[in-house]
């Protein structure tokens, strides 16, 4: 599909200021057209992820508004600290489609990042989703985003909402 051009710049330049977390997950009984449709859909994202409050997309620039959701405490702690409401946004555009394979993205404003789905299918008629997400961490706390902490939270957040988004499609075509 051809996209808009876009003018705003690349969001994360630097590549030592960069941080990629990826996972996987294998869904059966269910076709990468399928699989690449749902997950396009981003309107469709809070089904599958909880830690969203909302999204939505414009099809003619193919420009996207995230909203996630922040938790009952943080949100009590910003408040009583003097913060206000605290709001985590940002706009992204698809940056290439390409059904049934490929899904890339990145931000306009607001939280940086970016990253890809990839659909491929594989031999046995299951198909393998890889998720990968790009961020940027300033080089003075890169290490503590490299440690195998928060590498650990991040990559298990990504494959509990992909196993989430497996269980869906699984089951709305009868494989569950």
């Amino acid at each position: 599909m051809q996209l808009p051009q876009v003018d705003a710049p690349p969001v994360i330049t630097d590549a030592d200021e960069r941080i990629t977390t990826g996972a996987s997950i294998i869904i059966h009984g269910v076709s990468t057209l399928e699989l690449y449709t749902a997950y396009a859909d981003l309107t469709r994202m809070t089904e599958w992820s909880p830690l969203l409050e909302e999204v939505s997309f414009d099809e003619a620039t193919r420009e996207s508004s995230w909203a996630l959701r922040v938790p009952r405490p943080l949100r009590f702690l910003a408040r009583a600290t003097g913060f206000g409401e605290l709001a985590i946004r940002w706009q992204a555009v698809n940056v290439e489609e390409s059904p049934p394979q490929l899904l890339r993205w990145r931000s306009l404003s607001g939280m940086e990042n970016a990253g890809s789905a990839r659909f491929e299918q594989l031999p046995n008629g299951a198909v393998n989703m890889t998720l990968s997400i790009v961020y940027p961490m300033p080089e003075s706390v890169k290490w503590f985003g490299e440690s195998a902490l928060v590498q650990r939270f991040v990559r298990s957040t990504m494959l509990y909402t992909m196993r989430r988004f497996k269980r869906i499609m699984e089951k709305q075509n009868g494989k569950a």
